[in-house]
């Protein structure tokens, strides 16, 4: 476990990373399904939850990267600050 501007680097990238993955995924459910704001928000943060173990289990093969629960939780963050924006910014 790092401490320190490094982790809080690793941690905003992370968040950073799945803000996009937020939005479109935000996108096409609603140009495609009829959710409430509640039902996009729990499916596009779930898939992201779902996605985030995909990628650490991914990083045990990778001699750089070190896998952890706090990355998951960024992605998790990450994709509801997507959804969050494109509600904010009408983008559907």
């Amino acid at each position: 476990m790092r401490i320190g501007s490094l982790y809080v680097a690793d941690f905003l990238k992370n968040i950073i990373f799945f803000v996009p993955f937020g939005i479109l995924l935000t996108v096409i459910i609603l140009r495609k399904y009829a959710f409430s704001y509640l039902g996009t928000f729990l499916i596009v943060t779930l898939t992201g939850g779902l996605l985030g173990p995909a990628i650490e289990v991914l990083q045990l093969f990778l001699p750089t990267r070190t896998p952890g629960m706090a990355d998951i939780f960024a992605n998790i963050l990450g994709s509801g600050l997507g959804m969050l924006v494109t509600f904010t910014l009408k983008l559907k």
